[in-house]
């Protein structure tokens, strides 16, 4: 089951990105120079060298009495490297949380700032809004901890402006958490890159890295008199962009960005590829030249689904011929729901399915890719649909 799930959505994947003309070649240095959550792996592996190397020495007693005691209730199994700091660090039961205990299952968008209860943290929350940040209840890859302990005080935002990402992050901590988890955890550069600087009240770890593509500057600070932490960052990279939020900069069509708005209400996470173009782009399939716009693509996970969507803008001729022509791989055996206005292709497989939907009234055309967790054969054109109908009447 695995592997046929993987080829097929690979093999997909690869048609989708040859059909919106993004399939390019990889700069893996611009991916290793990014702030955004495509680093989540990258800061893993050097944190862990990171804390090996530093507490190999230093706290070799500590694992050695950390062994012996029997694994608290919500303890995870992080390796045999990890080290827990059981909860004992100054200022962890007033800063942070088990991440068990956080409930927390995906970011949204805070609409009220008066429920941001700490004052200090909700006025900074407004000042970041009227700047043109949309204020975040947590962005995930920069929530900061062990993967075992997470903080709980804070914010994030982002801002797309003039074709760069800005983000920020906002906790609240003591010193002695800001060293332990933010410069000996989140920092992701090597020691003897980017800067440092302490000027009696605020510490900042910073670096500037500079392409003749792209621009990234990423600074983690801490204020001493306020306790807070605040994560900086700047991208001109699109490939590096996590968008968590929606508005009506994000694409310009507005019958594509009502379906994007809705996929966000429900949780999706909006990929940056494809986002905000707004021209007609000229393809060919078969020897035949269609246009198309390209609208999003955009990610679920939850509870056991798995759903991939893809939004464009074209004329009939090009879904049926380039859309549903294309994908109709080994001929499978549709199921054609039309009702004049939206025709629907729907194509049911082990463990999931597809949907390829036209509107005629509105020109977009959605690929839609559900797939579910241990059903196998029990899967029906219900199913497949349910969730975009979901989309639909949001």
């Amino acid at each position: 089951m695995i592997n046929n799930k993987i080829t097929k959505s690979v093999a997909v994947l690869i048609c989708m990105m040859i059909l919106t003309g993004s399939l390019a070649a990889c700069d893996g240095s611009s991916k290793t120079e990014t702030s955004s959550g495509t680093t989540t792996s990258e800061v893993t592996v050097e944190v862990t060298t990171t804390e090996t190397e530093e507490t190999e020495e230093t706290s070799s007693s500590e694992e050695d009495t950390l062994s012996d005691e029997e694994p608290e209730e919500n303890a995870f199994d992080l390796g045999p490297d990890f080290v827990s700091t059981n909860g004992e660090l100054e200022g962890m039961d007033e800063y942070m949380i088990l991440c068990s205990e956080d409930d927390w299952s995906r970011p949204s968008m805070i609409t009220d700032l008066n429920d941001i209860e700490d004052e200090d943290l909700r006025e900074l929350a407004q000042s970041y809004e009227d700047e043109g940040y949309t204020i975040i209840d947590r962005l995930s890859p920069q929530n900061y901890g062990d993967y075992e302990y997470t903080f709980c005080r804070g914010f994030s935002g982002q801002m797309i402006d003039d074709g760069t990402m800005k983000e920020i992050s906002v906790w609240k901590m003591n010193e002695t958490l800001f060293n332990y988890f933010v410069l000996g955890r989140g920092v992701w550069w090597n020691d003897d890159e980017g800067s440092y600087s302490d000027d009696g009240t605020v510490i900042k770890r910073y670096r500037e890295f500079e392409s003749a593509e792209n621009h990234n500057y990423a600074c983690f600070e801490f204020n001493r008199d306020t306790g807070i932490m605040t994560f900086y960052c700047e991208d001109t990279n699109e490939d590096n962009w996590q968008l968590l939020f929606v508005n009506e900069t994000i694409h310009g069509d507005e019958d594509i960005n009502a379906v994007l708005a809705a996929c966000y209400v429900l949780g999706y996470q909006i990929m940056p590829r494809d986002i905000g173009d707004d021209e007609w782009i000229d393809y060919e399939w078969e020897g035949e030249e269609y246009q198309l716009m390209v609208g999003f693509e955009a990610l679920y996970v939850d509870d056991g689904v798995c759903i991939t969507i893809r939004v464009f803008k074209m004329d009939e001729d090009c879904f049926e011929n380039a859309v549903v022509g294309r994908f109709s791989i080994g001929s499978p055996d549709f199921e054609v729901v039309d009702d004049g206005t939206v025709i629907r292709y729907i194509d049911v497989e082990y463990g999931g399915g597809y949907v390829y939907e036209y509107n005629r009234d509105t020109g977009v055309a959605i690929i839609y890719n559900p797939w579910f967790d241990n059903v196998g054969d029990d899967v029906d054109p219900d199913m497949i649909v349910e969730g975009l109908d979901e989309i639909h009447n949001c």
